[in-house]
């Protein structure tokens, strides 16, 4: 979902497989029901490889996405036309956090 405003926006507590499980779980009863397509990042806990139009599902995440319902769909490596939204979004947030000043990583400002 492009720019939810910032009620709707859920946070995932880790990159690890449960916990994006917990995420799916906590946005379906947010939300009131399953979306037909969950689009995800090429994040290791969700797409294990890409073989040409092959996406590669760990198989606990393939086995949720059939018990829930929904199609499992993952961004293109090195295509921001669709991720750009989102990138645009964790920038602004980044943004408005450090109050418009650089951030060296392991370094606050």
């Amino acid at each position: 979902m492009p720019r939810q405003p910032a009620s709707q926006r859920l946070r995932i507590a880790g990159e690890r497989l449960d916990a994006v499980l917990a995420g799916h779980e906590q946005a379906f009863q947010h939300f009131g029901g399953v979306p037909l397509q969950i689009v995800v990042d090429n994040a290791r806990p969700v797409v294990l490889e890409r073989r040409l139009q092959e996406i590669i599902w760990p198989p606990v995440y393939a086995d949720f996405a059939a018990y829930w319902g929904f199609a499992p769909w993952a961004h293109w490596p090195y295509r921001p036309q669709t991720k750009g939204k989102v990138e645009s979004a964790v920038g602004c947030r980044k943004k408005n956090a450090t109050g418009g000043t650089a951030v060296v990583s392991g370094a606050r400002p």
